[in-house]
């Protein structure tokens, strides 16, 4: 084995895997590499840095789950080795990742797994005294039209007789059909996420964590440096262009709001009409959620969205506590805390993109 790996192996997981499972967790699932090798990987390269982070919120989450409940790590091994289905093990890292984080913050309360039933439940449950809080995790997979073209890709052979071929495959890993844009495949997707709500409970405060951290779904982790619902960056004018932050429309845009995909103000074609939104955000007033609140986490931030007509307002103590999870970051959430002031802050969002959509904006 590698040297560089067999070490990122050890300082990430100890000796919790066997030498017989880390080479099953080496080998790839269908073409695409284990999650497990993603994360341990240290040749694998990305522009953000994103990998890097996630590497170490494991092995943060993972000392974190070790200290305090190593026996839920053993009950998960098998999920975490998995290797026939890569949305298994990614699903498991997901929770591993979600649980190591709640346990280090919340460590004046319980946190504590619920064990899975023939009825849908919440994953962990947070209690203080009489007051629970429920979490529900999900960590979105990669649309299943590119995993299969990513699959075919990496399955080809790049070997011929006298040549080594290299090939360069481009991914949308939230899809690219059944929307006017990319943009919105990815709000719909992270709006759609549980979207029966049916592992959540009417009488206590529901909170669902998107894992972000999958490999090939932490690409938009700059949403949440800042939960404006616009945002600027290098676009296809090359130069600096609006575009719609997707986590802020997959939880508060209404059916109707403008969408903003590389729009720029000085140069290119002038856009009569920008794509609408086809649905409702999550937290729209219509939706009627009995989600209380969204964590997104990411490899680089933690946030969380609050739901302005919540049933039941997230506990003073928890979401002062939750400022300790790692990563979090207030500048990229949108809470009531402290002045309950969401509405209002919601008002002047909707009024930004109101106003932006009406400028004589340019489209590439």
């Amino acid at each position: 084995m590698d040297k560089n790996l067999e070490k990122n192996i050890k300082h990430v997981f100890n000796n919790f895997f066997t030498e017989k499972e880390i080479e099953k967790m080496l080998c790839n699932i269908n073409g695409l590499s284990h999650p497990f090798y993603d994360i341990v990987n240290p040749y694998y390269y990305d522009s953000s840095n994103n990998i890097d982070f996630t590497r170490e919120n494991v092995r943060f989450a993972f000392n974190s789950i070790m200290a305090k409940n190593p026996e839920w790590l053993r009950k998960i091994k098998q999920n975490l080795i998995y290797n026939t289905d890569y949305s298994h093990p990614s699903s498991a890292f997901g929770e591993l990742r979600c649980y190591g984080y709640l346990l280090d913050a919340f460590t004046r309360y319980n946190v504590n797994p619920i064990a899975k039933s023939s009825t849908p439940t919440p994953d962990f449950r947070i209690t203080n005294n009489n007051e629970i809080v429920d979490v529900e995790v999900n960590t979105p997979q990669i649309n299943g039209d590119e995993q299969k073209a990513l699959e075919h890709n990496n399955q080809q052979k790049n070997i011929t007789k006298d040549k080594i071929c290299i090939s360069e495959h481009v991914i949308i890993p939230f899809g690219r059909k059944n929307a006017k844009c990319t943009t919105e495949n990815v709000i719909h997707k992270i709006s759609s996420i549980k979207g029966d709500e049916t592992q959540f409970s009417k009488k206590n405060c529901s909170i669902l964590w998107v894992d972000l951290q999958n490999s090939y779904m932490n690409s938009i982790n700059d949403r949440c440096f800042s939960s404006c619902p616009i945002f600027t960056g290098i676009g296809t004018s090359s130069k600096e262009d609006y575009f719609s932050n997707e986590l802020w429309y997959a939880t508060y845009a209404s059916k109707g709001t403008p969408i903003f995909e590389s729009v720029n103000l000085n140069e290119g074609i002038p856009v009569k009409e920008l794509p609408k939104m086809t649905f409702n955000g999550r937290f729209c007033k219509k939706r009627k959620s009995i989600v209380d609140a969204i964590v997104f986490s990411l490899p680089q931030n933690t946030v969380i969205y609050e739901n302005p007509y919540a049933k039941h307002k997230m506990p003073k103590w928890f979401i002062e506590t939750f400022q300790n999870v790692r990563r979090f970051s207030y500048q990229g959430s949108k809470l009531n805390f402290p002045d309950n002031i969401l509405r209002k802050q919601l008002r002047i969002d909707r009024k930004i993109i109101a106003s932006l959509s009406k400028k004589e904006l340019k489209h590439w």
